[in-house]
C-alpha cells in the first residue's frame, strides 16, 4: 500500500508558506510594514512592523472589499484584548489569530463573538447589533425611500447580523428576569443561532491565508504542467520503440519505471 501523506520537508514547508502568509497579512493591515522585500527602500524588519487603529481604518477595506470604523474598531479591540492606543506587534498578532486558522470550531466562532460583541461585555445586546446594522449594513443594496425602505441584500454578513438581532428581538432567548433586557452570550450563539462557522471568520481567514492559496495554486499548475510534459516524453519514447507504438501497456510501464527514480 502507497503511503500518500506528506513528506517531512513537504510538511515544512507548507508551515512556512503558511507563516509567511499570515505575516504577508499582518503588513498589509499595519502601520508601516508594507514593503516585503528587505532589499527595497522603505523596508523594516517583520519584529518592527505594528498596526494599529488607524492602519485597520486604512487597510482593512481594501482587503474584504467592504468595511468602516466599526469592523475595524472590533477587530482591533480583540487584537489589542480591549486597549485603545496600543501598538499591536507580530508575535501579539499570531498568538491572537492562531485560533482562526489552527482552532476547532468552536476557538473560531469565539473569535466572531468577540467582534460582534461590541463593547466586550461577555454577550452580544441590541445595541451591539443595531451600531452593524447602522454601520455596516447601510451599504447593502435596497428599495424604496425612508420608512418603506426594503433591503435586497443576501449577502452573508447580512443574514447573519439580521438572524441574531431577530432573534435578540424574539421570544426564543431566556432570561431569569423578563424586566432585563434580552442578549445572546457565547453558549446560546453556538447552540440556538444556527451559525456553525461566523461569515466574519471566512473573511478573516480569507486574509490571512491569502498569500498561502495564491502560492498553492501556483505550486499546483506547476506540479500539473510538469506531469503533463512527463507523461509527453513517455508517450514520445513509446512511439519512438523499434516496432512502431509498442503494446497499449507500455506506457503503464514506462510510467510506473519513472516513478522509481524520484
Amino acid at each position: 500500500m502507497v503511503d500518500s501523506s506528506p513528506s517531512p520537508q513537504k510538511r515544512v514547508d507548507d508551515e512556512n508558506r503558511l507563516f509567511d502568509s499570515v505575516v504577508s497579512a499582518f503588513r498589509s493591515l499595519s502601520n508601516n510594514g508594507h514593503v516585503e522585500n528587505w532589499n527595497q527602500p522603505g523596508y523594516v524588519h517583520e519584529l518592527d512592523v505594528f498596526l494599529t487603529f488607524e492602519s485597520l481604518r486604512a487597510h482593512l477595506p481594501r482587503l474584504i472589499g467592504y468595511c468602516n470604523d466599526s469592523i475595524a474598531l472590533r477587530l482591533y479591540n480583540v487584537l489589542s484584548m480591549g486597549q485603545m492606543m496600543k501598538r499591536i506587534y507580530l508575535p501579539q498578532f499570531m498568538f491572537l489569530v492562531h485560533p482562526l486558522i489552527f482552532g476547532n470550531w468552536i476557538e473560531k466562532n469565539y473569535f466572531a463573538f468577540r467582534m460582534l460583541d461590541g463593547d466586550d461585555d461577555g454577550i452580544i445586546s441590541a445595541v451591539d447589533l443595531s451600531d452593524l446594522i447602522k454601520n455596516v449594513l447601510e451599504k447593502c443594496p435596497s428599495s424604496g425611500h425612508g420608512d418603506h425602505q426594503t433591503k435586497l441584500c443576501t449577502c452573508a454578513m447580512y443574514e447573519e447580523i439580521m438572524g441574531l438581532y431577530e432573534m435578540n428581538l424574539g421570544d426564543n432567548i431566556k432570561v431569569e428576569n423578563q424586566k432585563l433586557r434580552k442578549h445572546i452570550d457565547f453558549a446560546t450563539y453556538l447552540q440556538e443561532t444556527g451559525i456553525t462557522m461566523s461569515c466574519l471568520v471566512m473573511q478573516l481567514q480569507s486574509i490571512l491565508l491569502h498569500k498561502y492559496v495564491v502560492e498553492t495554486e501556483k505550486e499546483g499548475a506547476k506540479n500539473a504542467r510538469a506531469e503533463r510534459l512527463r507523461r509527453n516524453l513517455l508517450l514520445t519514447a513509446q512511439q519512438a520503440k523499434p516496432g512502431g507504438r509498442g503494446f497499449p501497456g507500455d506506457l503503464d510501464e514506462l510510467d510506473s519505471q519513472g516513478s522509481h527514480h524520484h
